[in-house]
């Protein structure tokens, strides 16, 4: 059951509400009031009829209907256009986009409106023109009688399809036993071409062999090239390793040379380093001695440092002296002003 219809910018309706009661509504109205509006935009949200921009109004802005039905949870429903031209439902929180004329399948089963439950203005009235055979169709279509016989038809149709082929099949049975018939010798000769398998598996097997010990062949052939080109190298091995003997025997000298002459030279550094100490050695005493003054210097340095910290610490305690002694006498003139003599001490309670 409809709860309430809101219209907002479509077609004549700028902002109307209207509230449903349970039963049988009517719409009245004079001429060209907005009552096929209101009856549209019930179409609109219902079956998202019709497309395109002529349900906009002239004032612009946004163009959507709302429905809400009664129920405990009063779902509500929302359609609105789009600048793309595109309708969007929304049902309490879930949106939905309309493709075309589609309506989302949950809207619709939540609505759950057939096209009867609409009455336009100029339309005849339900079923009393309508003949009788267009009544019991109708009635058909609402105990959905004509899905059955659609069923029915469809069910027959398979069945006189099935008859057909199940006929069509048996002649073709028919016609591969006739066919097998002449195929007969082919035990004799499966048997036969069993054993041909077995022979080309085996002569298979036997390449293989073949391709290997070819293949080990040319490997033996190179292996022994190789042995004919290294046999003049074997034969100048004694001279070789005489040769790498004197080579090694010439580094050995060179390494002894090298470690010769660094010792040489580290010995010639000494004497020249030790010529250099002797200078130092004859003013070793004067070092000492200008040593000793320069420590003295810096251990005068710091008690002079030390002095200075003390004088100046002892300048910044007079001043501080002197400040304690004017807070003094300022508090003192203060106790006295407040607390002349004969007066009652608030603390001890005693006469000052």
């Amino acid at each position: 059951m409809i709860h309430s219809l809101e219209v907002h910018n479509f077609l004549s309706h700028k902002e109307t509400y209207l509230e449903f009661h349970p039963g049988v509504n009517v719409i009245i109205g004079n001429s060209d009031s907005g009552k096929s509006a209101l009856i549209n935009a019930f179409r609109w949200v219902i079956w998202n009829r019709p497309q395109g921009d002529s349900i906009r109004s002239n004032w612009g802005g946004r163009t959507a209907v709302t429905l809400t039905l009664q129920g405990e949870g009063k779902d509500r429903i929302v359609i609105e256009r789009s600048k793309d031209k595109q309708d969007e439902y929304r049902l309490n929180d879930k949106v939905f986009r309309a493709f075309r004329t589609d309506v989302p399948e949950e809207i619709s089963t939540t609505i759950n409106i057939n096209e009867i439950n609409l009455q336009m203005q100029l339309e005849p009235h339900f079923l009393l023109s309508k003949s009788p055979g267009e009544v019991s169709t109708h009635f058909n279509k609402i105990v959905q009688l004509d899905k059955i016989d659609i069923g029915v038809q469809n069910i027959q149709s398979k069945i006189r399809e099935l008859t057909l082929d199940i006929k069509s099949l048996e002649i073709q049975e028919q016609n591969l036993q006739e066919r097998i018939k002449a195929f007969d010798y082919l035990e004799t000769l499966e048997i036969e071409v069993e054993a041909l398998e077995t022979m080309e598996s085996q002569r298979t097997s036997l390449r293989s062999v073949k391709s290997r010990l070819i293949n080990l062949l040319n490997k033996l052939l190179d292996i022994q090239q190789q042995l004919e080109d290294f046999k003049q190298i074997l034969q100048l091995g004694a001279e070789v390793d005489k040769i790498i003997s004197y080579m090694d025997n010439r580094n050995e000298l060179l390494m002894k040379v090298d470690r010769l002459g660094g010792l040489l030279q580290t010995i010639t550094d000494h004497n020249i380093y030790m010529d250099e100490l002797k200078d130092v050695a004859s003013a070793e005493q004067d070092i000492l001695s200008l040593h000793s003054l320069y420590n003295n210097k810096e251990t005068l340095k710091k008690q002079q440092i030390s002095i200075a910290k003390a004088l100046s610490a002892l300048s910044n305690i007079n001043v501080l002296l002197n400040k304690a002694k004017a807070n003094l006498s300022n508090l003192s003139s203060k106790f006295e002003e407040a607390f002349p003599i004969g007066s009652i001490c608030p603390l001890c309670g005693k006469p000052k």
